[in-house]
């Protein structure tokens, strides 16, 4: 009898890392279902992510009206500042869980102006539709986007 509270307090403190969403896989904009406010609209967008909790790293292949371009980037999901650098400007992060969603709490800046940038990202149940929630503030105010990525297993880059 005195063995179930002793398994019942083990079960309650086991941390709950792995009901988090996993994010690898290959992910293409869906545009018609995105939200990019006065943003240019990309003309395509295809991510690939790896993701082993707490690392992800997302490599991106972007056209749009400024033409194509790749980008690169790491982030650690424990709190701790991640640095990157995305088209010259360096970016500096905070990423952590919150729940389901994993929020990143970023800042730049470009041409002069500070921005801040805040991205929550959430998993379909099915995983395979992956939202990514953005605002960004800076001096010309606050803007919100978001951007919807479907799954693209058949493009899926093989390690």
């Amino acid at each position: 009898m005195r063995v179930l509270p002793v398994v019942l307090i083990v079960v309650s403190i086991l941390p709950a890392a792995s009901n988090k969403p996993n994010f690898s896989g290959v992910w293409k904009l869906d545009v018609s279902k995105s939200e990019f406010g006065k943003a240019p609209v990309p003309k395509s967008l295809i991510s690939q992510i790896e993701h082993h909790d707490p690392e992800i790293k997302v490599h991106s292949d972007i056209t749009g009206p400024q033409g194509s371009y790749s980008t690169d980037y790491r982030w650690v999901t424990d709190g701790r500042e991640n640095v990157n650098t995305m088209r010259g400007n360096e970016i500096r992060a905070t990423v952590v869980w919150n729940g389901q969603t994993l929020a990143s709490n970023a800042k730049t800046t470009v041409n002069g102006a500070v921005l801040t940038i805040v991205d929550l990202w959430t998993l379909s149940a099915d995983g395979r539709t992956l939202t990514v929630s953005r605002t960004v503030q800076g001096p010309q105010g606050t803007a919100e986007q978001t951007y919807v990525y479907d799954k693209d297993e058949e493009n899926a880059r093989k390690p």
